[in-house]
């Protein structure tokens, strides 16, 4: 039996100035799944982190089970099914076996995994096959304990707690042993880091051209996967971070727990009067992730030499009935 449980947000830490940057604060959602049923997760969130829970039993496993899709469709829930597979015996050499302890759920990634659309194209050949192998797996982040590796793999070692990507709906993953980094232990704090914190970081310290100390820099979907981590690292450097959320349970976690020093919650408040209140003079950096009239007036409240860093456009998504009123508001 797999039991996937969300952790508790309630046990967040305060955010603090001298926290190190190997160390953020996670936000969760709220599931509960068992993959022994016929239950799947259908109402994917842009991010959470699931609790993977195998069998305690001691003796060797011939088997392990995940989510899988054997074709694809329109949504997650169209095309999720749950699979008995293999345990792997042999590894290639650069490979490593993993046992999942969390997996993420990043709402982006699942969409257009289970669509067979852009990075994902592969996957509508993948399911074309006459045999066995004619599926592709579910999940994209996660972390867990390495069980086994190849004969050329140096990098990590049995027993090591890890990040990787792949495969994550599932008890057990293979994964090149590249791609693996090693984390002190496999909690869910460190579920995001392989594609929410790298996205964020890279985008504000490295393709923006490096935010700075006094930049002013709003970010939306403050509360999601890449968001949270957005804000601490531009608090961090030094910003002053505007963040926009959807609701007050968000708001209040940005201001209380991560430290967001403005947050707008665009439910209740115009966000183009009150991004003027807040930064008269316009905003240095955005870190956009909505699409659709919020990156219209997020663009708007931009300094001239300000600098838009597009991760996402989650209002823009198939999976959102508003999608193409999203899509006609940037043309």
């Amino acid at each position: 039996m797999i039991s996937v449980i969300s952790t508790n947000r309630n046990k967040l830490p305060k955010y603090s100035a001298s926290t190190k940057r190997s160390k953020f604060t996670r936000l969760g959602g709220s599931v509960s799944v068992l993959l022994n049923i016929t239950v799947l997760i259908c109402c994917i969130h842009r991010f959470m982190a699931l609790e993977v829970v195998t069998s305690s039993s001691t003796t060797p496993r011939s088997h392990y089970k995940a989510l899988v899709a054997e074709s694809v469709g329109d949504t997650f829930a169209d095309v999720a099914r749950i699979r008995s597979l293999p345990v792997p015996t042999t590894l290639g050499k650069d490979e490593a076996l993993i046992r999942v302890v969390y997996a993420g759920v990043n709402g982006g990634c699942e969409t257009f995994r289970a669509r067979g659309e852009y990075a994902f194209r592969g996957n509508k050949e993948k399911v074309k096959k006459d045999d066995d192998s004619s599926f592709f797996g579910l999940g994209a982040e996660g972390v867990g304990i390495v069980e086994s590796v190849g004969s050329d793999v140096t990098n990590v070692n049995v027993g090591d707690a890890v990040c990787f990507v792949g495969s994550a709906f599932a008890e057990y993953s293979t994964v090149p042993s590249k791609s693996l980094w090693i984390i002190p232990e496999a909690t869910a704090e460190y579920v995001g880091l392989r594609i929410s914190a790298l996205t964020s970081f890279s985008m504000l310290e490295r393709t923006g051209g490096g935010i700075k100390s006094g930049d002013v820099v709003l970010i939306t979907a403050a509360a999601g996967g890449a968001g949270h981590f957005a804000v601490q690292c531009a608090k961090l450097a030094g910003c002053t971070v505007i963040g926009t959320c959807s609701s007050s349970v968000k708001a209040q976690i940005l201001r209380e727990k991560l430290g967001c020093d403005h947050v707008i919650n665009y439910k209740t408040h115009d966000l183009k009067t009150e991004l003027h209140k807040i930064a008269p003079d316009g905003v240095d950096v955005v870190l956009e992730g909505v699409g659709g009239t919020i990156l219209q007036t997020a663009l708007d409240a931009m300094t001239p030499k300000g600098r838009l860093l597009q991760i996402g456009y989650i209002s823009e998504y198939p999976h959102n009935n508003d999608n193409k009123q999203s899509s006609a508001d940037n043309e």
